[in-house]
């Protein structure tokens, strides 16, 4: 029983933070522009100043990537790039 109840506990550590109560996240960025991002499963909406974009999960090395076909976001972390945005450039962005 000890495993069973292990093994739950480990696989639910693997799939991410917690976004029950909010599932959005503020991001600030270098030279202050800022975006906001809402978590759904297997996808995010990313909204900036300027537009929204639909972004799907995508397998990555390094943190968690969403994409489109001319947008990528990558979170690792609290620490997040924007890539392909409008009202950007969104570089050494942060989590708020």
């Amino acid at each position: 029983m000890a495993m069973s109840i292990h093994g739950t506990l480990t696989a639910c550590a693997m799939s991410g933070p917690d976004l029950g109560r909010d599932p959005s996240v503020s991001f600030v960025c270098e030279g202050g522009t800022s975006f906001r991002v809402v978590f759904f499963d297997r996808q995010v909406r990313v909204t900036t100043s300027a537009a929204s974009y639909d972004l799907d999960f995508r397998p990555s090395s390094i943190g968690r990537k969403y994409s489109s076909d001319s947008t990528v976001f990558i979170q690792d972390e609290e620490r997040a790039v924007l890539i392909g945005a409008a009202g950007g450039p969104f570089k050494r962005c942060h989590e708020v």
